[in-house]
């Protein structure tokens, strides 16, 4: 965890690969199965309508997908991971949602309309727990967003 930039995107990103497979039933023994509580309740505090617009930035294998589409079921919901791996796993586990492989750090989008080609979207919540660990320069990656 002392490495920086590439090499620390690098060794992360091979890590969440290396996990992919057993990274909800590790979550489930690590957390005594009560990170699904965790994610309702982070949700919660988002105070979303039924039909916001929510960003999962850094989704992994999807699991606040669904808490978020339980608050805004009308609303749109988008995924970005950097990790191929894991985000076949949200993409399997919660296909209502729209996803995009993406480094948090270098988010592919240029602007809102580009989170789906197409569509104009105003993004309206970003959720964000775990990559917030891996991130040196949170400030920079929300620019667009302010």
């Amino acid at each position: 965890w002392l490495s920086q930039g590439e090499e620390k995107r690098t060794a992360v990103q091979e890590i969440f690969s290396a996990i992919a497979p057993v990274y909800d039933r590790m979550n489930g023994w690590m957390s005594l199965s009560r990170h699904h509580a965790w994610r309702s309740d982070a949700v919660k505090l988002l105070d979303l309508k039924p039909n916001s617009t929510v960003l999962d930035l850094c989704c992994g294998t999807g699991d606040f997908l669904f808490p978020i589409r339980k608050a805004a079921p009308d609303g749109l919901v988008l995924g970005i991971d950097f990790c191929a791996p894991m985000l076949e796993k949200s993409v399997e586990k919660a296909p209502f949602a729209h996803h995009s492989l993406g480094d948090a750090c270098r988010i592919p989008v240029q602007s809102e309309s580009d989170l789906i080609p197409g569509v104009k979207i105003q993004t309206q919540k970003i959720l964000s727990v775990l990559c917030l660990w891996y991130m040196n320069k949170v400030r920079s990656v929300m620019k667009f967003s302010a």
